[in-house]
């Protein structure tokens, strides 16, 4: 870690009076929570380009999603 982004996590920590390592887990959670849901809506529209003739209502792809 970078000290610049290491003096910004002892700042939030300090101020939010928590452990910097439960702030970092937190954000590596969410953070790994937004990539797999961007992946999975990747795959499900390279799924529906590969149905190249097919018209899908948006209720139909959400549930790819």
């Amino acid at each position: 870690m970078d000290e610049e982004l290491e003096c910004h996590l002892k700042s939030i920590a300090k101020r939010a009076k928590r452990k910097q390592s439960d702030i970092m887990r937190t954000a590596i959670a969410e953070y790994l929570e937004e990539i797999e849901d961007y992946l999975d809506a990747v795959d499900a529209l390279e799924e529906l380009d590969k149905q190249e003739d097919q018209t899908v209502s948006l209720d139909e792809f959400l549930k790819h999603v």
